[in-house]
């Protein structure tokens, strides 16, 4: 079993005039091994704080619960040891009432992560995914990609950077790029403190998104 959880984070995004802010609190990934290469996840978001200031002066604000996504993990190998390895997740987000804190509608598709020790504390990996999005219209299409560099500095002190992009098959001028820098340092055996920002690099993206996480193992 592992939890995983955001302590907390903020996010920034302004575009054509309105500007948006979120906290998020405590959003957790639980996930619980069913055979010795496949897990089950359950994420949620349990409060959110919104704050939108609009074009024409006036603001908005929520709070609320958020999202809520049920995942699976198939390691295809390097679940226990080895240089390399490769996974299968399929997952679904669950369309909860649309709210200021949540889009009220479903997200499901299939995500291949990869990763790879390159010895001497180097690490790398890259994860495509493809999502299929509840539209009115109907349904849209996103491919997001990332690759990560990270280095170990000492037994418990790692740093990684990241490149990540999210593009809607259907509007692709509107793709979303951003640069994830951030610390890993390991409290004990099983439990790890995540400390890092991500940067908007399009005008799409979010602007800035500070966070806070830590992991526990079992």
């Amino acid at each position: 079993m592992q939890v995983e959880t955001e302590l907390a984070s903020f996010t920034r995004h302004a575009d054509d005039g309105e500007r948006r802010e979120e906290w998020r609190f405590a959003g957790t990934s639980l996930r619980v091994g069913v055979l010795d290469s496949l897990d089950v996840q359950l994420l949620f978001d349990p409060l959110v704080l919104a704050r939108v200031e609009h074009a024409d002066g006036g603001s908005t604000r929520g709070a609320g619960a958020g999202e809520l996504v049920t995942r699976a993990k198939w390691n295809l190998w390097g679940n226990d040891g080895g240089r390399t390895a490769l996974a299968l997740l399929p997952f679904v987000q669950w369309p909860l009432a649309a709210s200021d804190t949540r889009e009220g509608r479903w997200r499901g598709g299939l995500i291949v992560p990869f990763a790879v020790e390159l010895g001497r504390g180097w690490s790398a990996g890259a994860q495509s995914q493809v999502e299929w999005v509840e539209d009115p219209d109907g349904v849209d299409t996103e491919l997001v990609h990332s690759l990560v560099v990270g280095r170990e500095l000492g037994e418990r002190l790692g740093v990684y950077l990241e490149f990540f992009t999210r593009v809607p098959v259907q509007e692709p001028g509107d793709w979303q790029g951003m640069v994830d820098a951030g610390f890993t340092y390991a409290l004990g055996p099983n439990v790890q403190l995540d400390l890092g920002c991500d940067v908007g690099v399009t005008g799409a993206a979010p602007d800035v998104r500070p966070f806070l996480g830590l992991t526990v193992g079992r």
